[in-house]
């Protein structure tokens, strides 16, 4: 956010001096730079959230029958407009490539930022709500946060770990 200020600030000096082209040019700058960090941000976080989900093995099947690097369940795939079960990516892989797994991915945390735009808006901690969404789903990250239900998935993980583990920023 202090980015965002400077940044913008410095955009309207030009104006000030009434150079518009100058200004223009500087708003460019400023709009690529905050797109190349969250860009930079978003990729980090993957990478963190494959190593944590798969140890970034694109072509395993947890012991529920989560698959890829992110571990999809069949159900999550069936919302986001896949179908691919288990037993198919079992006998051939490349039918979720690595390409579609990250589409997949993509998709799910637009979707989960679209469920959870609200509590986004005030949060500080934003790859660990959507860590959290994508073990426990974004209903259920919604009342721990009204009710303080702490969800787990079958091997234990709450959505408190997640919150915890993917509490960077990833602009390092």
């Amino acid at each position: 956010m202090k980015k965002l200020l400077i940044i913008s600030l410095l955009s309207l000096l030009p104006i000030a001096m009434g150079d518009m082209q100058t200004a223009i040019h500087a708003e460019q700058s400023a709009h690529n730079y905050l797109q190349l960090n969250a860009d930079q941000s978003l990729e980090r976080f993957l990478n963190h959230l494959a190593i944590v989900e798969s140890g970034v093995t694109w072509d395993t099947v947890n012991s529920i029958g989560a698959m890829g690097a992110w571990q999809f369940t069949e159900r999550t795939l069936r919302g986001l407009g896949y179908d691919i079960t288990v037993e198919a990516f079992k006998a051939d892989a490349s039918i979720f490539s690595p390409e579609l797994q990250r589409e997949a991915i993509i998709k799910l945390i637009e979707y989960n930022e679209s469920e959870l735009a609200e509590l986004l808006d005030t949060a500080s901690n934003r790859y660990g709500i959507l860590a959290a969404a994508h073990l426990a789903g974004a209903p259920r990250v919604k009342k721990y946060f009204t009710d303080g239900y702490n969800a787990k998935d079958k091997y234990g993980t709450s959505i408190e770990t997640y919150l915890a583990k993917f509490s960077g920023d990833y602009l390092e």
